[in-house]
């Protein structure tokens, strides 16, 4: 990954959508988090073979994203400490968004969400998932419908 060149992200924007993953899912003492699940380079190929639309969308959200962050940090490319700013404030506009940018940030909360749990680190990690296979038993459930 480290002589990536991106298939749909402009390098720019490969950078900065980096930085939003992984502050979105971030390396903690329970999760290995977008980091290591590499959700840009999930998010640049499933970008790549999307629709039109869909790329059109990316885009127009992440020229926002951009336009947000030369407007707020001076720089559209900000370091990691800037962009745990932009989240923050994206964020806090997400239930009433009124920029394009604050409209965009569900698009990158479910990219980050769907590249990470899709990962081997986070769907075998992380969510413990195990394989196709048949269970005689679900020891983490407790519905009684399903103790018998």
């Amino acid at each position: 990954f480290e002589n990536y060149n991106p298939l749909f992200f402009s390098e720019q924007h490969y950078l900065l959508s980096r930085y939003l993953f992984y502050v979105i899912i971030p390396t903690d003492a329970q999760s290995p988090g977008a980091a290591a699940a590499r959700v840009e380079w999930f998010a640049d190929t499933l970008l790549h073979y999307a629709d039109g639309g869909v790329k059109q969308r990316w885009q127009s959200g992440m020229n926002a994203v951009s336009a947000l962050a030369s407007k707020e940090l001076g720089t559209p490319t900000p370091d990691r400490a800037g962009v745990e700013r932009l989240v923050a404030r994206m964020a806090r506009n997400e239930a009433s968004p009124s920029t394009e940018a604050d409209r965009f940030f569900g698009d990158l909360k479910r990219m980050a969400v769907e590249g990470f749990c899709l990962s081997e680190i986070g769907m075998k990690d992380y969510l413990r998932y195990q394989g196709n296979r048949a269970v005689d038993e679900f020891p983490g459930c407790t519905h009684p419908e399903h103790q018998s």
